[in-house]
């Protein structure tokens, strides 16, 4: 929990957009949509398949939240989206 406070402090109150890297079943996406709630759009990137299940199931019906699967091997400009500017990036 130490770790996510510190999180917390270190992304603006302001934060509008952040993108997770490795976002796993979304539990950081979790914490910063109800710490900082002036996010109006996170990009939740992973791998996994089973994480990407768990992920939507978590946020599947949540338009604020992009799921997208890429594997961080690679560079994020394989992407097939235009991923633009963010906030913050964890």
């Amino acid at each position: 929990m130490k770790g996510e406070a510190v999180l917390l402090e270190h992304i603006s109150i302001d934060a509008k957009r952040i993108l997770d890297l490795g976002t796993g079943d979304g539990r950081l996406v979790k914490l910063l949509k109800t710490g900082r709630p002036n996010i109006e759009e996170a990009i939740a990137v992973d791998a996994s398949p089973t994480m990407l299940k768990s992920l939507r199931e978590h946020f599947g019906t949540d338009p604020d939240v992009r799921m997208m699967e890429h594997d961080l091997n690679n560079p994020l400009s394989q992407l097939q989206a235009d991923l633009g500017y963010f906030d913050a990036v964890v």
